[in-house]
């Protein structure tokens, strides 16, 4: 409906009509001006500090296994749709998931072992996904359980100022597990932020700002792995990114020396090719025995480094403990994530 009135102009409340549970955050409607139309979103009466104190302990109480009646369980699902609704990433409730009731997206995770997730309302559902590769243990494995139980117990974070007995030993550990002769580890947030870290060590060693990426890549989502990425619907809405990024198909070596001699020619100067050993969001796209093999001399040809994504693939997700091991290809960066975590941490 077109309007005069000035974008962002006075605002009108009126309450929306909602057959909800009496706990469950009072909704208002808000008539907003945008661009000369008039439309209506819904917010939240705002608590007082108070009121959200009681809210977040009546959750910590239901995390601590306080029984719930049936109108628990209502309110439980009632707030969680306003919520997603509301205060989270927008648009993200009519993502849909891989499971759904009665299309009020009201299926609730709530706990679950091994492959097997339970709804709210203790419905299963067989875990064929593994959090994309978070969950290579299983969920709620008991042994990493009780591990993170003891540590929490002992120093839940370290202080960063005093030296960690137990970073050190895991930066062992990788450095006897990684292939070939890959030995220092840096830790940091998750998958993405590896191959971040990964890209700003290729630019610092190299002193290039180039890469080639792959089409249909996922490298994540921040910044720099964004401009990695090879499709469309994810780098469009956020362009323009990185430049000096380039990209050839997966799987075909061939294209990849073209891109280089091309390259080359042009004087662009190129810090590293990355690519994942198998392609996950691109539908687990295996390449040719006889492709990173290849890849692996071309880059010691044209003098860049190579980048190995194994966020998915690494720690057994595909039969040896990294990926690359199955073509005896090593990196000279190699970007892990998901199942180092234990199904504990993202």
């Amino acid at each position: 409906m077109k309007t005069n009135k000035k974008p962002w102009g006075k605002e009108k409340l009126e309450p929306k009509a909602l057959s909800k549970p009496p706990d469950v955050c009072e909704l208002k409607s808000k008539i907003i001006y945008k661009d000369g139309m008039m439309t209506k979103v819904y917010v939240c009466a705002q608590m007082t500090c108070e009121e959200i104190i009681a809210r977040s302990q009546r959750y910590l109480d239901i995390v601590a296994g306080a029984p719930m009646s049936r109108k628990d369980q209502n309110d439980v699902v009632t707030m969680t749709l306003q919520n997603f609704e509301n205060f989270f990433n927008r648009g993200w409730i009519e993502y849909r998931k891989s499971v759904s009731e009665h299309k009020d997206y009201a299926v609730l995770e709530w706990d679950g072992e091994g492959s097997i997730i339970r709804s709210l309302r203790g419905k299963e559902y067989i875990d064929c996904l593994g959090g994309y590769g978070i969950y290579n243990c299983g969920i709620k494995h008991p042994k990493i359980i009780a591990a993170v139980r003891n540590q929490l117990a002992r120093m839940p974070l370290s202080s960063q100022e005093l030296l960690d007995p137990l970073r050190a030993a895991l930066a062992e550990m990788l450095g006897e597990l990684a292939p070939g002769d890959l030995q220092e580890s840096f830790f940091i947030n998750n998958g993405t932020d590896a191959v971040e870290g990964a890209m700003k060590l290729a630019r610092l060693y190299t002193k290039k700002s180039g890469f080639i990426s792959t089409l249909r890549a996922f490298h994540g989502k921040s910044l720099g792995s964004l401009s990695l990425m090879g499709k469309a619907e994810f780098r469009k809405p956020f362009e323009p990114l990185l430049d000096n990024i380039h990209f050839v198909p997966f799987g075909d070596a061939k294209a990849l020396e073209e891109e280089l001699k091309k390259l080359k020619f042009l004087g662009t100067d190129i810090a590293a090719f990355i690519a994942e050993p198998v392609q996950g969001e691109a539908g687990a796209i295996v390449p040719p025995d006889d492709y990173f093999p290849r890849v692996r001399e071309l880059c010691d040809e044209y003098g860049i480094l190579l980048i190995l994504d194994e966020v998915q693939t690494g720690f057994g997700r595909t039969g040896k403990m990294f990926a690359c091991e199955h073509w005896g290809v090593i990196p000279d960066i190699l970007c892990l994530g998901k199942a180092i975590g234990g199904g504990v941490m993202p």
